[in-house]
């Protein structure tokens, strides 16, 4: 069957646009018209000022920083959920009204339209500085940041009888709960950034609007009631953000166009990894023959005299020349589901074509996975065995989660741990999988090292304690990667391709090249996906420069390839921060699909219930064991 595929893109930095400044100021003219048709006088100069000033920000925020779609969205959203707003707070609830002649007020909506175009200017400057401080906390802080918000707004809003009102439930639940899964999306700089504006321009214009006299507080005429701008208003400008972004299906991180991001790695022109040293050739080989499409491969990108001027350059013997290659092994669930982890035989090939050379120290590395969560036996060399590899003296198996050793890295993972065979290698290949992934959209060579990381829990260790991007590019900072290959034999695609595939794509590519972003680059182009659409590539061009890969090969779009859908990314890259709901759901979903080689490790209570509830719902993206596959 054929799967129709799209090119997911990256917003990049936009120019001048006209339309939406000319959009911007008709809106905005509507909204002067209909004050004008109400009969409301001229303001005081302080809300003039004020107004002007929000003016400029909007008008460039429209005309330089954000695309089209994403204004007409947001502008979409904001005017309505402001009529809202009245509707609930002024007609409903009385908290407020409009003394105009008619006491109408259909011109917010114009207003509200206009003042959101200002929000992402100002946190132009605010974002970058709180991300510092705060990029690398979980996102239970984001969640724990909206109920704050949720509590202030119930408490001081008592005071007006809402809590007797059915519609103040009804809107403003709506409001909290998209927030709550709004917030899941960002990270808490982005959040942060989003109710600090809105508290601070959404108080200025309350108080200053009523100072004028254009509306008026029934308790307080002029100042504004606190759950209005500590509750109300931020949870308003979340959603105006956070819908406009999905609708125009752009992402909710801080990112340029609607933030300056900081970046998060200086730019290691002295690195060996760094893109722009040399022609970053990636060589391509379609042939049902593995094998020969290997040697091809390695051939063709001069694999051999790297090798060799490598081991010249350190001074060592070949003997004592020491090479690593880390393929993708550890999500093996099954002997029948062959997809998911780098062809056994394709690695010991490329073990035996080094070994030809006269290269004798050749290792095999992985660390443990958070399989071992759920079952015993899933120490490297037993999956390897498991797997199919078979040494036989040409090579050894080395687990670096039972060699790991204390290690100071640079950036986030700080005082951690490293398996001195990855550490002390003199020669680092990746040998990645051709597989799409739930929250990365793709995982090829740079997301293959995340697997070299040498704690076992990585659900726990570098998705729950820490942003799983970040130590991946900070093991490749401190332990840099020589070659880069990639097992597209067969491919696991479609939406849980990262864990299995039913049904793989036979797409009988082996393709690679010394820069391991320049492989990912094309490997991702040749899944239909923008490459920049992975947070590990963005960080990755941040440490090591954007790659302008040479291409040797078919570089078109994998025939009848399925992506992820964005909405599971969306989900999943909220949901991994959980890490009590992903390893529930990781030990419920699998548990009767992984081979029996692994035995089942003890479960009880809840979780044996929930396992025979809805276990067998495993079946939609697991093979079973019963029925023999590729």
């Amino acid at each position: 069957m054929s799967h129709p595929h799209k090119l997911a893109t990256t917003p990049k930095q936009t120019n001048f646009k006209p339309f939406n400044l000319l959009l911007l100021l008709c809106v905005a003219a509507v909204g002067v018209v209909l004050m004008v048709m109400e009969g409301i006088k001229f303001p005081y100069w302080p809300f003039i000022v004020f107004s002007l000033a929000v003016s400029v920000l909007a008008i460039w925020y429209a005309a330089f920083e954000i695309s089209t779609k994403r204004l007409v969205w947001l502008m979409a959203v904001a005017g309505l959920s402001g009529f809202a707003t009245q509707v609930v707070g002024s007609t409903v609830q009385g908290v407020w009204v409009y003394p105009g002649p008619h006491g109408s007020y259909f011109f917010v909506c114009s207003m509200f339209a206009c003042v959101s175009t200002a929000y992402g200017l100002i946190s132009l400057k605010v974002g970058p500085r709180l991300r510092e401080k705060v990029k690398y906390l979980p996102r239970r802080y984001n969640v724990a940041t909206v109920l704050g918000l949720a509590v202030v707004l119930v408490t001081f809003s008592a005071q007006y009888g809402s809590l007797h009102e059915p519609l103040f439930w009804l809107y403003y639940g709506a409001l909290i709960v998209f927030a709550i899964y709004a917030a899941l999306l960002m990270d808490l700089a982005t959040l942060l950034s989003i109710v600090l504006v809105g508290v601070v321009l959404g108080g200025l214009s309350e108080l200053l609007g009523a100072s004028s006299g254009v509306w008026r507080f029934s308790k307080t005429p002029w100042l504004p009631p606190a759950y209005l701008v500590l509750g109300s208003w931020p949870l308003e400008v979340l959603l105006h953000y956070g819908l406009s972004g999905i609708l125009a299906k752009e992402k909710l991180f801080a990112k340029p166009r609607f933030f300056t991001e900081d970046p998060s790695y200086s730019l290691k022109k002295d690195h060996p990894m760094f893109t722009g040293k040399a022609p970053m050739d990636v060589y391509l080989t379609k042939d049902e023959d593995k094998f020969a499409a290997l040697d091809d491969v390695l051939l063709r990108a001069k694999f051999f005299e790297l090798l060799e001027t490598k081991c010249e350059t350190s001074g060592k013997s070949k003997a004592d020349f020491r090479i690593v290659i880390k393929p993708n092994l550890m999500f093996m669930y099954s002997e029948i589901d062959r997809s998911t982890f780098t062809d056994p035989a394709l690695v010991e090939h490329l073990v035996d074509r080094i070994a030809e050379r006269g290269f004798a120290s050749i290792k095999v590395v992985e660390a443990q996975s958070a399989y071992g969560n759920y079952f015993e036996g899933r120490e490297v060399p037993n999956v390897a065995r498991v797997a199919g590899y078979d040494p036989r003296g040409r090579y050894q198996i080395v687990d670096l989660t039972a060699e790991a050793v204390p290690h100071t890295f640079e950036g986030m993972l700080g005082e951690h741990v490293v398996g001195p065979t990855w550490r002390d290698a003199d020669f680092r290949i990746s040998f990645a999988k051709n597989k799409t992934h739930t929250w990365a959209w793709y995982t090829l060579t740079i997301k293959n090292i995340y697997g070299a990381l040498a704690k076992q829990d990585k659900l726990h260790e570098y998705h729950y304690a820490r942003e799983i991007y970040y130590p991946t590019i900070d093991m490749l900072v401190a332990f840099p990667v020589d070659f880069g290959l990639v097992d597209a034999a067969l491919s696991a695609d479609g939406p849980f391709g990262i864990f299995a595939d039913k049904h793989p794509n036979k797409t009988d590519t082996i393709y690679g090249g010394q820069s391991l972003l320049a492989v990912d680059w094309v490997g991702a182009q040749k899944m239909g996906l923008d490459p920049m659409v992975s947070r590990y590539m963005q960080l990755a061009v941040q440490a090591f420069g954007k790659p302008e890969p040479i291409t040797h090969g078919d570089t078109s779009v994998y025939p009848d390839w399925e992506n992820v859908p964005k909405p599971m990314i969306d989900f999943w890259d909220a949901a991994e921060e959980s890490y009590s709901f992903t390893n529930t759901v990781f030990s419920i979903m699998n548990h009767d699909f992984v081979s029996k080689e692994f035995k089942r490790k003890p479960v009880y209570g809840l979780r044996m219930k929930l396992i025979k509830l809805l276990g067998p719902l495993g079946g939609i993206a697991f093979k079973r064991p019963e029925k023999k596959g590729d």
